[in-house]
């Protein structure tokens, strides 16, 4: 059916839609702000980079993009329009709206894919997503009772010297944000539907989610000392989990994975330097995943085969794809002379000497097992030499623009950084960017003696699927036994405060729990009823 509902021309006003946010963003003066006065809107610097950013991208990637249907460049568009409220939204509660929005669309995107039967993959992406939102609503319903306490801000959520209520509050949104930003132990959401979407959908999907949810984590919860152990584990559970994948876009999920495990681990660290850091990371990472996803896009395009042991020696075949993933990869790790070099000092520039090294290791062992494998794989080693066609223009000039801002970014870094940072500290000091070369040059050194370890025997998932049975049966245990244990508390809850409110028109901390406790029994049920038919 949906092959049927070819509209060529909703590509060209969607591309014209890009177009004019991306002007807008660029004049502020266009900006509609009569608003503001009811905290409608957010905007700042950080808001209006993010835009642009994701205007730029979304319009290569969409560029590049072939036998889009009208279903789907309707739910694109959705989504897209949905994303950039979400980012503008100063109210709590209708930042929530418009991240369910999102789900919404990411659903019919994932769903709208007409070579799958994408329903599965399409619904737990939705049941995951509405579980994380449950959670954000029960958190914001909790901060209601508490002044303008629906306006973000960096200190909208300070639970130093607070009661439980809010600590509870607290957590929840905190979940909420990490489900969102595929946080460990939540990751698996990436690798199981992204790459069931089309060749053109998944790095589109990379740009929005998990972005904005980490740039909202950033505005709330910067400093929080757990980002960091979360961060951590992230990175190196998408590390490790990467280095048995063989399937190229699945490789660059985990490496989506991974890179958000950096970005949340940056924003466990205090300090404006950090917060301008994470900022820029956030827009660096959006550019150079982006660029890898429609270098891989090529590649199947053109060579219609999906895992890294189908291809190889593409070297000389595809030299643009393989110039391009090499700025890619190198400005992912954070060489000298990279955008995302100065974007990781300004995040670690505060930190302690161990903290940085777990930040700087997290970081290497990510290039090991994401970049240089794929680059080694694809365009080096030579057990496979499959077909290649002739690529397409739109292909060349989306790879050739996002390689060109990776280099403009570090070129005119001195022009930009007043835009965020009144006082900019020395980046290129010798003995840094020695010790940034040398240990790039040991990875790689390191990953020739060692490359027989990334043979690619065998594709493995952040594969929830067999835990869920058990997992379902050990949550119903837990609710059992709270309800058996609570037995002679209910009988005198009237007279507890946490049950019987004193203030009019507030959500009580048991109706929220139950909320969330019952979320996550649905979660639970449902996914296991998807797995079982």
């Amino acid at each position: 059916m949906l092959k049927d509902l070819k509209f060529l021309t909703t590509k060209h006003v969607f591309l014209l839609a890009l177009a004019i946010i991306f002007a807008i963003t660029i004049f502020p003066k266009l900006l509609i702000t009569e608003y503001n006065k009811f905290s409608l809107v957010y905007i700042n610097n950080q808001s209006k980079s993010l835009l642009a950013s994701f205007s730029i991208v979304a319009f290569l990637v969409i560029l590049h993009a072939k036998d889009i249907y009208k279903f789907e460049m309707l739910s694109l568009l959705f989504y897209t329009f949905s994303s950039f409220a979400a980012i503008l939204s100063c109210n709590l509660i209708l930042l929530l709206i418009f991240l369910e929005f999102m789900v919404f669309g990411a659903f019919c995107i994932i769903a709208s894919n007409s070579q799958k039967n994408n329903i599965g993959p399409a619904t737990r992406y939705a049941i995951i997503h509405f579980f994380a939102g449950t959670f954000i609503l029960s958190g914001v319903a909790m901060q209601l009772n508490e002044a303008d306490s629906t306006i973000i801000s960096h200190n909208i959520l300070n639970f130093q010297n607070i009661q439980l209520q809010s600590s509870i509050s607290h957590v929840m949104v905190l979940i909420g944000l990490l489900i969102n930003c595929a946080s460990f132990p939540f990751s698996y959401w990436v690798t199981d539907s992204y790459p069931n979407a089309t060749l053109h959908s998944t790095p589109y999907l990379s740009i929005f989610t998990t972005k904005i949810s980490s740039y909202i984590l950033l505005l709330m919860f910067q400093g929080s000392e757990v980002l960091f152990y979360f961060g951590l584990i992230t990175a190196f559970c998408a590390a490790g989990f990467a280095i048995f994948e063989n399937n190229m876009r699945r490789l660059l999920c985990y490496n989506l994975v991974g890179q958000m495990g950096l970005i949340i681990t940056g924003i466990g660290f205090d300090g404006e330097a950090a917060a301008v850091g994470i900022t820029l990371q956030i827009i660096f990472c959006t550019i150079y995943q982006s660029l890898l996803f429609i270098i891989v896009n090529s590649i199947i395009t053109r060579t219609k085969k999906h895992n890294l042991n189908e291809v190889g020696g593409l070297l000389k075949k595809m030299p643009i794809e393989a110039l391009c993933s090499f700025v890619a990869i190198f400005t992912m790790v954070g060489t000298a002379y990279t955008p995302t070099f100065i974007s990781k000092s300004l995040i670690t520039a505060n930190a302690s000497t161990w903290v940085t090294a777990l930040f700087s290791l997290a970081n290497f062992t990510l290039f090991i097992s994401i970049g240089l494998k794929f680059f080694y794989f694809t365009f080096i080693c030579k057990h496979k030499q499959p077909a290649v066609t002739k690529g397409s223009t739109e292909s060349f000039i989306a790879m050739s623009t996002l390689s060109l801002i990776c280099i403009l970014a570090y070129m005119f870094y001195n022009q930009y950084l007043p835009y965020f940072l009144s006082d900019i500290p020395v980046f290129y000091q010798s003995k840094k960017v020695f010790t940034n070369i040398s240990m790039i040059a040991c990875c790689v050194t390191l990953f020739i003696f060692l490359r027989n370890l990334f043979c690619l025997r065998f594709a493995i998932n952040l594969n929830f699927k067999s835990f869920l049975p058990y997992l379902t049966s050990l949550y119903e245990k837990f609710i059992l036994f709270i309800v058996n244990g609570s037995v002679n508390i209910v009988k005198n809850m009237a007279t507890i405060k946490l049950y019987n409110n004193t203030v009019e028109d507030s959500p009580g901390i048991t109706i929220v729990l139950a909320i969330v406790i019952i979320s996550t029994l649905l979660m639970f049920l449902c996914l296991n009823h998807l797995l079982i038919t």
